[in-house]
């Protein structure tokens, strides 16, 4: 539904999405840019009081971007990801409402590309890194509330999770 991209024609920065209704799609907020950190990551996007439900993959997904705040967000699924990073840095989520249903899997999966993007020039450097996730209320997801899969520098705080697993690691590197 709203695409970001920094691939082609440079990267985007500087976006506010404030006081919105963002609904359905694949990816319901898909920031992408090249498949390694470069002057081409989508830079200084901020997300705040929103109301998003999620589509069939992911509420959002940033896989090339840095400097990005998800805040004071209402986000809802019934079967995708809340928050998906694969490959981002500098990335806040705090204060969000998370609801998710049935078969929701995880609310926020903080991870590095797996194998099925192993065939990318450059993957094997978009480790998500430098993320803080606090304040947050994540209810309802059948799976677990944080994954971390491959990341670093990972600052996790004052989290409520209702039903589902709270946290779950991986020890899958890049």
């Amino acid at each position: 539904v709203l695409r970001i991209y920094g691939q082609r024609n440079g990267a985007c920065s500087h976006i506010d999405v404030f006081d919105s209704e963002i609904t359905g799609g694949q990816r319901t907020i898909f920031i992408l840019g090249r498949f390694a950190p470069s002057e081409e990551w989508n830079t200084n996007l901020r997300f705040v009081r929103n109301r998003i439900e999620c589509g069939t993959n992911n509420c959002f997904q940033i896989s090339g971007g840095r400097d990005v705040l998800i805040a004071d967000n209402a986000l809802t699924s019934k079967k995708s990801v809340a928050v998906l990073t694969a490959g981002a840095t500098r990335v806040e989520v705090r204060r969000n409402r998370m609801l998710g249903r049935e078969d929701a899997g995880a609310a926020m999966n903080i991870a590095t590309p797996g194998r099925q993007w192993d065939n990318f020039g450059g993957v094997g450097n978009m480790i998500s890194s430098d993320i803080q996730i606090v304040n947050n209320l994540i209810q309802g997801w059948s799976g677990a509330g944080i994954t971390l899969n491959a990341a670093r520098d990972i600052d996790i705080a004052h989290n409520t999770v209702i039903g589902g697993t709270g946290l779950r690691t991986s020890h899958r590197t890049p």
